[in-house]
């Protein structure tokens, strides 16, 4: 599920209750932290997402951070890994 600032917060909490997981790769740097992404925090969602700033001052107990440019899908598929062996 992709979820945008366009997403009313009822749409994105319904998502997030049905998710396992966040990933918030796509950063805005002028838009600040994404509201998708502060809700999973919220709810206690495992997180992936950028190292670039905004998201670069968020501590590190919130969410696993990648740095920028990390597209490689091997290397996304072993942070997610990481992530679901994390709620074990």
């Amino acid at each position: 599920v992709e979820l945008t600032e366009s997403h009313s917060a009822d749409e994105c909490r319904s998502a997030l209750a049905a998710s396992d997981i966040f990933m918030g790769l796509n950063v805005d740097e002028a838009r600040g932290v994404s509201y998708p992404l502060l809700l999973a925090l919220g709810y206690g969602k495992p997180c992936l997402f950028s190292s670039s700033p905004p998201c670069a001052d968020l501590p590190s107990d919130c969410g696993l951070s990648i740095r920028p440019g990390f597209t490689e899908s091997s290397e996304v598929a072993f942070a997610l890994e990481t992530l679901c062996g994390s709620q074990d």
